[in-house]
């Protein structure tokens, strides 16, 4: 599962052109028909440094990323609401044949062990 998990990340962040039609991020369409703002960046590695190098000029707008589809944005935050919280280290490599995103370390989870599924009860 952490395999797919990894691939399905890589798949989402390596087809830059998918999102925004064949000039890229650079193209009319990647300026200006984002869901969200964001700064695109380039990242690389210098000695044992990661660098993020902004690739297209400009800053991040006041527009936030919309869970359309996601039932939390049908149901906000109850007070039923339960979750398991994780905190975690995520790994970029630069070859191809690795996913680009992966998780490489887990340092937290709320409920020690992964017990808590997104759930919450429904007022009547």
């Amino acid at each position: 599962m952490r395999k797919l998990s990894c691939l399905v990340i890589s798949m989402a962040l390596s087809f830059p052109l998918m999102a925004h039609e064949p000039g890229g991020i650079n193209s009319a369409k990647g300026q200006v028909d984002a869901a969200f703002d964001l700064v695109h960046t380039h990242i690389y590695r210098v000695g044992d440094n990661i660098v993020f190098q902004q690739v297209v000029s400009g800053t991040a707008g006041a527009n936030t990323p919309k869970a359309f589809g996601v039932p939390l944005a049908a149901i906000g935050f109850p007070e039923t609401f339960n979750y398991d919280g994780v905190t975690a280290g995520l790994k970029v490599n630069a070859d191809l044949h690795d996913p680009l995103l992966c998780v490489s370390s887990v340092w937290d989870v709320a409920s020690g062990d992964l017990s808590l599924p997104a759930t919450w009860k429904r007022n009547e």
